[in-house]
């Protein structure tokens, strides 16, 4: 694992000043990759690449980045595992045995791959996660790489008429004189959802490269790109060397009719994932959060090695989000060498004011912090984690999931008018008020609903908005359901999720919910969260889920086998069933949470006010700075909950305060 960074320039001034800083690479992703680093430049071309390394195949200086291909044509800087890599060695030996190895690194058998086979014959052949970039000295063309789903971060786009390239946003910062305005679009979408969806980034004229996908760039295409009036992702030469889309629809036609062979084939598959993400030369465990996810990826992982293997959890001491007591039972059972740590409030407000650095862009999925200190916590005795990440966009397990398409049957038989009607009555109600009312709502619907007034409010500002089944799907995905009346002069794109719907083949609702948040929200919010959570600590995280043989397999599983009797993953509790008992698995699932609203009036309320300060809301421009104070008065006052709102303009208002200092 490893952090990537790079450029190719149009202007000779421009290049030597960037190169002049890309030697300072170890500085701007120390964090990425702190074992070794370098850089590779062609004065001719105009051209760079720099390298940070986080060792885990092949430990010795062979494995040293930049590395050129035996015949010299390609030249590449990476970042991720080909878990398959030793396969693919082993196929060049057998047909071209005279080629010389020089160490046992996966960057040397994707270079000699890309060699015998071609760039995107290669990546066919490809298990693994990465984000690359290769230097074509034949076609003298610079080619980006991003794996299936996008588990490694590539950005790239133009800074003063020179196409950039690098693991993260700190990257354009610390090379270019970077000026890039920032998106106000991008901004109103990541008041929606909480983080910024692919191809945009939170600047204009920056992108992230789409999962799957090939850029292929030359100085030709360089200059047609900077003479051109369009400012958009298409405008660059990109096409799918994976398209996901193509493979869901052509395992719509090959559903399983047997449960019984389709949860021997899930097991056998994440089985032989798990077995193939194993490989590393530094220590391997796995996260165990005590959910069905992260229960079969230890299950599976312990079942295969013949040692302990080390599990890790966090706790808090706050009761009502913890789960630490579940995940201490299940590796008990298990047999893993469980690491538990207990947290209180102040070691978790401490990691408040380093998430700017860390996410590097607006991020505000408040799980974030759980997840930077527990990745903290495993650094301390592994290298590499294993953790249940997909599971739920691939088999079923979000609430959405479930309920929507009924609930949907059921509130369409009322008027619009008269739905929008009834959620602004409820508004009237203060949560605390709501809250009194939650014994009556738990006795009719037989089960114990947590923060009853909460969830009722922000149910109200969700119908107000929804007027078909899309909407209700896209309010369930939202923080805030308006952002057009928080950011200024901007322009709400979030509907562009459908835009594919009518080239999907699904059979029914949820088919559709599980690949868009497959494509979407597991990219650009669950993936993103982790990577730059374990990263900043030099932690390596992988996802045996994401192996495209599990993910194709998942496909062709019938909605009615991932979701049974109101029961979502059904057959993956299965499987969990055979290796730990179902009173240790079966409970709500909890998520991973902070108390949030109560911190941003409490222990958060003088750093939030600095961030909201009026004269500051209004200076900056960006808010309609009424409107978001009228949101915090709401907030502080017990009218509403609106911290799923104003967490996101917090981690805006910090970041923007942190790049105002580089």
């Amino acid at each position: 694992m490893c952090g990537i960074a790079g450029f190719l320039c149009s202007q000779n001034n421009s290049y030597l000043k960037n190169l002049k800083n890309l030697n300072n690479i170890k500085d701007i992703l120390y964090h990425r990759g702190p074992d070794d680093h370098g850089i590779w430049f062609n004065n001719d071309e105009m051209v760079a690449f720099g390298h940070t390394r986080l060792s885990i195949q092949d430990l010795s200086p062979a494995g040293h980045q930049p590395m050129e291909s035996f015949s010299k044509r390609y030249l590449m800087v990476y970042n991720g595992e080909t878990y398959n890599h030793l396969d693919l060695r082993n196929k060049l030996k057998s047909l071209s045995p005279k080629l010389v190895w020089k160490g046992t690194s996966d960057t040397e058998t994707l270079l000699n791959s890309f060699d015998f086979w071609g760039v995107e014959k290669t990546l066919s052949m490809c298990s693994g996660m990465f984000s690359i970039a290769v230097w074509d000295r034949l076609n003298k063309e610079l080619i980006l790489i991003r794996d299936r789903f996008g588990e490694k971060p590539l950005y790239f786009g133009l800074v003063e008429n020179n196409f950039i390239f690098g693991s993260e946003l700190k990257v354009f910062k610390k090379i270019t004189n970077f000026t890039n305005e920032i998106s106000r679009d991008s901004l109103n979408l990541f008041l929606r959802f909480a983080y910024v969806p692919g191809p945009k980034s939170i600047y204009k004229n920056i992108f992230k490269l789409s999962p799957g996908a090939i850029l292929k760039i030359n100085k030709d295409n360089l200059i047609k790109i900077i003479n051109s009036s369009s400012d958009n992702y298409e405008r660059f030469k990109i096409h799918k060397w994976w398209n996901a889309k193509d493979i869901f629809n052509s395992q719509s036609s090959n559903f399983y009719s047997n449960e019984e062979i389709a949860i021997n084939d899930t097991e056998k598959l994440l089985t032989q994932s798990i077995k193939s993400q194993l490989i590393s030369d530094v220590p391997v465990g796995a996260f165990l959060s005590g959910g069905i996810d992260s229960s079969i990826v230890s299950a599976l992982m312990q079942k295969n090695l013949p040692k302990k293997i080390e599990t890790f959890t966090i706790g808090f001491d706050d009761k009502n989000y913890d789960e630490s007591l579940h995940a201490k039972k299940i590796a008990k059972h298990l047999g893993t060498d469980h690491n538990e740590l207990i947290l209180n409030q102040k070691e978790t407000l401490n990691i408040i004011p380093t998430l700017s650095n860390v996410y590097d862009e607006p991020f505000a999925d408040s799980s974030q912090i759980p997840t930077i200190l527990i990745s903290k916590f495993a650094k301390q005795k592994i290298t590499v984690a294993l953790t249940g990440d997909g599971g739920d966009e691939l088999f079923g397990g979000y609430n959405r999931y479930i309920f929507s398409k009924k609930f949907w049957k059921l509130i369409s038989n009322f008027p619009f008018v008269f739905r929008r009607g009834f959620a602004h009555s409820l508004d009237l109600f203060p949560v605390d008020f709501l809250n009194k009312f939650s014994f009556i709502f738990n006795v009719f619907a037989k089960s114990k609903v947590s923060f009853f007034g909460d969830k009722v409010s922000k149910f109200s500002h969700k119908m107000k908005f929804v007027e078909n089944i899309d909407d209700l799907f896209l309010s369930l995905l939202s923080t805030y359901q308006n952002p057009n009346s928080l950011v200024l002069n901007s322009i709400d794109e979030s509907k562009k999720i459908f835009k594919e719907k009518n080239e999907l083949n699904y059979t029914d609702y949820e088919s559709f919910m599980m690949f868009i948040d497959s494509q979407s929200y597991l990219p650009d919010d669950i993936l993103c969260k982790v990577d730059r959570a374990s990263m900043s600590v030099s932690l390596e995280t992988r996802v045996p889920f994401l192996d495209q043989t599990v993910v194709e397999h998942s496909w062709k599983i019938p909605t009615k086998m991932k979701i049974k009797n109101n029961e979502g993953k059904w057959i993956l509790k299965q499987i969990l069933n055979k290796y730990v008992p179902r009173d240790l698995t079966e409970r709500p699932k909890m998520g991973f949470g902070i108390p949030l609203g109560d911190w941003l009036r409490d222990k958060l309320k003088d750093w939030s006010e600095f961030h909201l300060e009026e004269n500051k809301l209004k200076t900056q421009g960006y808010f309609n700075y009424e409107k978001v104070r009228k949101l915090w008065d709401d907030h502080q006052n017990k009218k509403r909950d609106w911290s799923s709102v104003l967490w996101p303009i917090l981690m805006f208002q910090s970041w923007l305060d942190e790049n105002s200092k580089n």
